[in-house]
């Protein structure tokens, strides 16, 4: 019996219909104790067949500028996380279904939040849901080093459309950003922050060079003189950081795999 609510799937594929229901029940537990919530929680998923059902229905159902990369997403409008069923056998480019179990992770870490919280930035969404699913653990000083290249730009910018751009990772930054937080005031004082909306837009002030300048003292990581230099050579550099820390470059758009 499923534990959460399916708004929408199509019966043939119950089984993995069923595999994502266990996902998310497995790691539920792990992202209330990170917001220190007690409250049962149950899920309203949509469930398509493929990625460009996907996007069609979310395009039906009203929701505009989907991204061509998208794969998933929780849609704040109607609190609902929206996945679609990876292929058995999926080309080197394509989600694969293990690689997708993390994407299903990270859009519950989305729904936990905004239920607890309400909308908050895209910033301070994405970078708690990529410290939760792991992705980027223990590759600080990589990040760091790619994110030195970065045409630096404004935190209000981390959103929508100028989320991630051809000149830096918005989802590379959000965790920098979550991640120096947690290191530098720890998770108590942490959900405090982003529970009260003036003290979130204080410490928001000057939060991304902070971040930067955290993690290159850190790790003893110089870079800096990259910052800033033309959009053109900005771009090459990232580019070339970008595919000698991860092969499958985020920044490319032929290869890029956003949730």
């Amino acid at each position: 019996m499923l534990k959460n609510n399916f708004l929408y799937y199509n019966p043939q594929h119950l089984d993995y219909v069923q595999h994502v229901d266990l996902v998310l029940e497995r790691r539920k537990k792990e992202i209330l104790d990170f917001f220190n919530e007690t409250k049962e929680i149950k899920f309203n998923v949509y469930l398509y067949d493929t990625i460009e059902e996907l996007r069609e229905k979310l395009t039906e159902r009203g929701f505009k500028d989907i991204p061509s990369y998208m794969s998933a997403c929780m849609k704040d409008e109607d609190n609902s996380i929206n996945l679609f069923i990876p292929k058995e056998n999926p080309s080197e480019t394509e989600w694969n279904r293990e690689e997708y179990d993390t994407a299903i992770f990270h859009e519950s870490v989305h729904f936990v939040q905004f239920n607890i919280f309400g909308q908050q930035p895209e910033w301070l969404t994405e970078g708690v849901a990529k410290v939760l699913d792991k992705e980027y653990e223990g590759q600080e000083k990589q990040l760091i080093e790619e994110v030195n290249c970065y045409k630096i730009t404004k935190i209000e910018e981390l959103s929508g459309k100028t989320f991630c751009t051809d000149f830096y990772n918005g989802e590379k930054l959000s965790y920098l950003m979550i991640k120096y937080l947690l290191e530098t005031i720890g998770r108590e004082k942490f959900l405090k922050v982003i529970g009260k909306k003036e003290l979130l837009e204080e410490v928001s002030k000057d939060l991304l060079p902070k971040s930067i300048e955290y993690f290159n003292k850190k790790y003893d990581v110089k870079g800096l003189e990259n910052r800033n230099k033309n959009p053109a050579e900005t771009k090459d550099l990232i580019s070339f950081a970008s595919k000698e820390y991860d092969e499958k470059s985020k920044i490319s758009e032929e290869n890029k795999k956003r949730i």
